[in-house]
């Protein structure tokens, strides 16, 4: 990429939103999530997005469904779960 800016020519690798963001140094939020995959940005808004009130889900929702999320560590990263928790 560094090449094709100094030589003044098109990079032939197209790249996602949310890459040129990174590069960029910008922020990336979930609505950028829309233009990678829409039907899954579709369907986390459902979940996070009550249409029928016009409001956001609260916490007592989420609360109800019981979800955890867990991430396995390989053995170079010292292995084991890590549990992730809300923000």
């Amino acid at each position: 990429m560094g090449i094709c800016l100094q030589h003044m020519e098109i990079f032939p690798l197209p790249l996602s939103r949310y890459v040129l963001k990174y590069i960029l140094g910008c922020n990336i939020t979930w609505y950028d999530l829309a233009f990678f995959d829409s039907s899954l940005f579709d369907s986390l808004r459902s979940i996070v997005y009550n249409e029928n009130d016009e409001s956001y889900q609260s916490q007592e929702f989420f609360n109800q469904l019981e979800m955890t999320f867990a991430v396995d560590l390989p053995a170079e990263e010292g292995g084991g779960t890590l549990e992730l928790g809300w923000c």
